[in-house]
């Protein structure tokens, strides 16, 4: 009995070890030197800002902005995608035009963030070459999971770094305190698994009469 207790103890202090930190895991950082920095554009108005302020910091060459048909409001709103939405917020802050783009495609129903990520691929690919490293900025959660997808796009041909920027409604080690952060961490961490381990991507292929096209979809297993 006493080594049972032991045992029952330890999954405990492991579990509760996991559970603190998820919100942490989730939000991961790294920063590769990149001089284009991707904003995904459906994300909440203070990643906007911080998009900006790492733009300023950071000696990128521009931003671009992703994502695709708006789900929400669309009859209402003069912006159609969130590429478009996300650009227009930052001009509105007083980011430069020039330096900003939007990247937008069609409306999908699954698989967003990496339907974004292929259409980034294809309009870079568009523009000439693929970079070697691409630096994206998201919103605290999701971030694992947009590197990953991203990653899932574009192969090992380009290097991805990631920001996650905290949500301000709740702390990062003790996320289940509201709603909000329990929502949050618990949806990204069953979408996390369902990316890593159950989605799959079709190869790549590129067409020989237009290097700028891919020929891409999603496989799901």
């Amino acid at each position: 009995m006493p080594g049972l207790l032991l045992v029952f103890g330890l999954v405990a202090l492991v579990g509760g070890i996991v559970v603190r930190n998820q919100c942490v895991f989730l939000s991961v950082n790294e920063r590769v030197g990149a001089e284009l920095l991707v904003l995904e554009g459906w994300v909440p108005d203070h990643v906007v800002r911080a998009a900006m302020e790492e733009f300023n910091r950071g000696g990128y060459r521009r931003i671009l902005v992703t994502g695709g048909g708006i789900d929400r409001g669309e009859p209402l709103s003069e912006f159609k995608t969130f590429g478009e939405l996300g650009r227009a917020t930052l001009t509105r802050l007083g980011f430069p035009p020039d330096k900003v783009s939007a990247v937008v495609g069609p409306a999908v129903d699954r698989d967003r963030t990496f339907n974004s990520a292929l259409q980034l691929r294809a309009r870079l690919q568009r523009e000439g070459a693929l970079p070697d490293r691409i630096q994206i900025i998201s919103t605290g959660p999701h971030g694992r999971r947009t590197r990953l997808l991203f990653e899932a796009a574009f192969g090992s041909e380009t290097r991805m770094g990631i920001l996650s920027v905290p949500d301000p409604r709740y702390p990062e080690r003790r996320w289940w305190i509201n709603s909000v952060g329990f929502r949050d961490v618990v949806a990204e961490s069953i979408a996390y698994l369902y990316a890593r381990f159950v989605f799959h991507a079709s190869p790549v292929v590129d067409s020989p009469a237009d290097s700028g096209r891919s020929a891409i979809s999603p496989v799901l297993n």
